[in-house]
């Protein structure tokens, strides 16, 4: 049987709590890739969610991507 591709399955809001780490982990299989999770529910504004996304290497202007010195 076929399955539906995961970017194109509709999730009803009142869905189990855990349905989004399946998705990813479905996702992954299906990409034959692995994913790194982040707890973010400590950044509190957008200059921080800035100084953290350069940190992490998730800007153009990232300290990642800078050369070193």
């Amino acid at each position: 049987m076929r399955h539906q591709p995961l970017g194109r399955i509709r999730v009803p809001i009142d869905s189990p709590a855990g349905w989004l780490e399946h998705w990813v982990d479905a996702l992954a299989g299906e990409l034959e890739a692995r994913f790194q999770r982040f707890d973010l529910r400590h950044i509190e504004s957008a200059s921080e969610w800035r100084v953290l996304a350069r940190r992490l290497g998730w800007t153009a202007h990232s300290q990642h991507n800078q050369a070193e010195p």
